[in-house]
């Protein structure tokens, strides 16, 4: 398969802020294609042509290079759990597909390393959700409020800790496993009313000992 080689491309001013963009600005600057300023991907206004069909297809060799502005996971049910949006769009002519009217521009997003960072740091704790399933742990945020500790578990509901509970909160790369009584009598040094575990990922399970 040949790679995609645009005919024209757009650049979000912001998009040059990045060490990506500027490698992709100064390849398609060293190619003689036509570089034009956009003030959004979201937007892109001037594609050529003297009527839609015409836009269509150019449409369809055009590049924008953008921002994404946010770098949360799209949810990609049922075939995966979420969707990884380095670019979007298709240079693609499949009759057949969807995509013929609704997305014709194929748009880069430059912020990359940061989404790959995000990756691995979800990927790692889907591990660590299986870790604690396959040993009985159920995982969550640890909470404490008036003096009692509790589990949120990502659908919201609330587990009331006591010290029958194993407790343990992920901190520096690694579980490590505390008390009820450290859990709601430990406090920042620096901050004597701000509980030192609470906002921290825990797990927990009934000590059957």
């Amino acid at each position: 398969m040949k790679p995609f080689i645009p005919q024209l491309v757009y650049f979000e001013p912001e998009a040059l802020h990045y060490p990506l963009g500027k490698e992709l600005y100064e390849k398609f600057k060293h190619m003689h294609i036509d570089i034009r300023e956009t003030t959004s991907h979201n937007q892109v206004r001037g594609i050529p042509g003297d009527n839609e069909l015409q836009q269509y297809r150019n449409a369809k060799s055009t590049l924008v290079v953008g921002v994404r502005r946010t770098l949360k996971f799209d949810t990609s049910k049922p075939s995966a759990e979420y969707a990884i949006p380095l670019a979007t769009g298709c240079m693609g002519h499949c009759h057949y597909c969807y995509l013929q009217t609704t997305i014709i521009i194929y748009k880069s997003n430059i912020k990359r390393g940061e989404k790959m960072n995000i990756l691995s740091e979800s990927i790692k704790y889907t591990t660590r959700k299986i870790d604690a399933f396959l040993e009985n742990y159920t995982i969550g945020t640890l909470i404490i409020e008036n003096g009692q500790a509790l589990l949120q578990m990502e659908i919201g509901e609330l587990i009331k800790l006591n010290d029958s509970f194993e407790i343990e909160v992920f901190a520096g790369g690694a579980y490590h496993t505390i008390t009820y009584e450290q859990a709601i009598n430990t406090f920042c040094s620096d901050m004597p009313d701000c509980p030192l575990f609470a906002g921290l990922e825990c797990r927990v399970k009934i000590n059957k000992q």
